[in-house]
């Protein structure tokens, strides 16, 4: 529901933004797949899309926005550092969140 949201924002504001300044867009990914062989075997998957924004507004003012979304698999089968249900720990919560965010 939160990347519907964030992706929701950023088509909405995109167009006004977009008239008042010089942006670069960059984007980009990964898969990630990890299994625990032990007592207590465990897997997980992962994909990471990222969005980077750098713009200039003028001569004298920069931005730079970075969101990463994180969606994952195999939930029952790890723990993920934020949920715990007594399986292997394989850290990669799902969310989406700013990255960086940071003016120059």
């Amino acid at each position: 529901m939160k990347l519907l949201a964030v992706n929701f924002i950023a088509l909405t504001l995109a167009p006004c933004t977009w008239a008042l300044g010089e942006h670069e867009w960059d984007w980009g990914g990964r898969a990630r797949y990890a299994q625990v062989d032990a007592e207590n075997p465990g897997q997980a998957a992962s994909l990471l899309a990222r969005v980077n924004v750098e713009s200039a507004w003028g001569d004298l003012l920069g931005s730079t926005l970075e969101l990463d979304a994180v969606g994952t698999a195999f939930k029952s089968d790890h723990s993920d550092g934020v949920r715990f249900n007594n399986e292997p720990l394989i850290p990669d919560p799902q969310g989406t969140e700013i990255n960086q965010l940071f003016l120059s």
